[in-house]
């Protein structure tokens, strides 16, 4: 009986040494630790384990996607037609009807442009009405058409004429100085109003040929011009 019980005690303590060298000699599993990538300029590689936890919360937040801008094909610039210019209401209001009739409307601007200036010859203004009368006789005693300015700046003065060329005011100025007389001659600025109709491009692209054509022999005087287009709010309404 001793026999057999030293020789399960041996066989334990046998199996036991066994056992524990080969859980202790083991390979151990290799774990890929996980890793952060700082992405500010200048930073390399840092291990999760050796990162804060605060700093991982906020570097978390902080990582945003980044949208970039489809690019868009260019497309070409297009223009407004310009039809005019209209300077009386009632063509304008003929050829504007006839496209309404069409189903285009067009937007109307309003062109206050500047001509050519007058030229006026004048003798200034005298100290009263009395005098004035008194000058005004001696001119037409002289056989030079002459009128008293009954107001404005020069009122009280004469009026000698009104000249579109400077050359002629300039010679009248001239003949009536050498009989003694203060003359003078200012520059009148002139100016005109001219309506235009103005087709956007879409709406211009639904009036043919033959409308164009018609208008421009009808009304020798207008014509299409091609301009950048203008924003709405600068086109006004005509009654």
């Amino acid at each position: 009986m001793r026999w057999i019980f030293l020789t399960l005690l041996l066989a334990n303590g046998f199996l036991y040494g066994y056992f524990w060298y080969q859980g202790n000699h083991r390979n151990p599993v290799q774990v890929e630790p996980e890793i952060v990538e700082a992405f500010s300029e200048g930073k390399g590689i840092q291990l999760l384990t050796e990162v804060n936890p605060t700093k991982l919360e906020k570097l978390d937040q902080n990582n945003t996607t980044v949208t970039v801008p489809q690019k868009t094909p260019h497309e070409p610039e297009r223009f407004c037609i310009g039809l005019g210019p209209f300077t009386e209401i009632a063509p304008f209001k003929e050829v504007q009807q006839r496209f309404f009739a069409l189903g285009v409307q067009p937007d109307v601007e309003k062109q206050h442009i500047e001509t050519e200036p007058d030229y006026w010859v004048y003798i200034p203004s005298q100290p009263s009405r009395k005098y004035a009368l008194r000058k005004l006789k001696e001119l037409q005693e002289q056989n030079i058409d002459s009128y008293i300015i009954n107001d404005g700046e020069l009122k009280n003065g004469i009026s000698l004429g009104l000249f579109t060329k400077k050359t002629s005011a300039d010679k009248l100025q001239k003949n009536i100085a050498q009989a003694g007389y203060n003359v003078k001659v200012k520059r009148v600025e002139r100016f005109k109003d001219e309506i235009w109709l103005i087709f956007a491009p879409d709406q211009a692209d639904l009036v043919g040929d033959k409308i164009w054509v018609e208008i421009a022999k009808k009304y020798h005087y207008i014509e299409k011009r091609r301009n950048r287009c203008k924003p709405i709010a600068s086109y006004i309404n005509i009654p």
